[in-house]
């Protein structure tokens, strides 16, 4: 955040350009690359449940829209 506001007080005159922004954003999106990477390995993502995402997945024996669409139907048999 420090770093923004610099650029923007750099672009509107209020302080003297230190730095190349050209420069400067290409090291900002590799550090940011490498950050999210490092904390991609921390906090994984949950595993979900992606059998019938597809066309292709749609007819196949136990995929989860066959088992929604049969709790759908049981459900409306009993109510």
């Amino acid at each position: 955040m420090l770093f923004s506001a610099y650029a923007l007080a750099s672009q509107a005159g209020l302080v003297a350009r230190v730095f190349n922004p050209y420069y400067t954003a290409i090291l900002s999106n590799g550090v940011m690359f490498g950050v999210c990477m490092v904390a991609s390995y921390f906090f994984p993502g949950h595993k979900r449940d992606l059998s019938g995402l597809t066309f292709w997945d749609q007819g196949k024996e136990g995929s989860s829209s066959e088992r929604h669409r049969d709790g759908l139907a049981l459900s409306e048999q009993k109510g």
